[in-house]
């Protein structure tokens, strides 16, 4: 089974993914998978995060959290 990948490294993919996508140089369908595992791996990071702000939370004392 593969290792998951790192917050860093999902990101550092999705940069890559973004520059060839924005540069229009592959075939319109080569374009689209990278849409679409770009897309992947932006709510991956979305979950990460959220996950991250989850925990934060819970850390912290109920008179320190404010919005």
């Amino acid at each position: 089974m593969a290792k998951a990948k790192t917050f860093t490294q999902m990101m550092d993919e999705l940069t890559e993914i973004t520059a060839t996508i924005e540069r229009g140089e592959l075939p319109l369908e080569e374009m689209m998978k990278l849409y679409k595992r770009g897309m992947k791996l932006a709510e991956s990071c979305r979950a990460k995060i959220t996950a991250a702000e989850e925990s934060v939370r819970m850390d912290m004392p109920e008179q320190e959290i404010k919005e």
